[in-house]
């Protein structure tokens, strides 16, 4: 399991770049809260592995992931803001001692619509984060 704790702004930043409601090329940024900085955040994991049979194992695990809200462009402009948030990841699978393992994975099970990034560009474009996705990886070593 992590926590962290963040209290990240700029100590001077006086030619920064402006929100889309600016007026003016720069702004001053100064004691403004950085971009991609979460107040808190952090993720708790747990992990299974078992005996099923001769040569054969049960195996997986959980992720819990969460964050607060952040602004995600560098300007800080409202409309770039990322919503606090969770999501879980998870796995099961079998696997053997030789040469053989199957899993099915499951990422974003949640279905969190999450910002990666953004930019001002007739409002603010945002880069969202993949939606849940539910796989089966194979793999066989020969």
């Amino acid at each position: 399991m992590s926590v962290a704790t963040l209290n990240s702004e700029y100590d001077e930043f006086v030619e920064g770049p402006c929100p889309l409601q600016a007026t003016t090329s720069t702004c001053d940024l100064s004691g403004k809260t950085t971009p991609m900085a979460p107040e808190y955040s952090g993720s708790a994991y747990a992990d299974v592995f078992t005996d099923v049979g001769e040569n054969l194992y049960l195996t997986g695990g959980i992720t819990v992931t969460f964050s607060d809200s952040y602004l995600t462009d560098g300007a800080l402009n409202p409309g770039g803001e990322q919503d606090s948030y969770h999501k879980i990841d998870a796995r099961i699978g079998l696997t053997n001692d030789d040469n053989w393992s199957i899993f099915l994975v499951g990422k974003n099970l949640t279905d969190e619509a999450t910002i990666g990034g953004s930019i001002p560009f007739i409002g603010v474009i945002g880069y969202v984060q993949a939606p849940r996705t539910i796989t089966l990886q194979g793999n066989y070593t020969f």
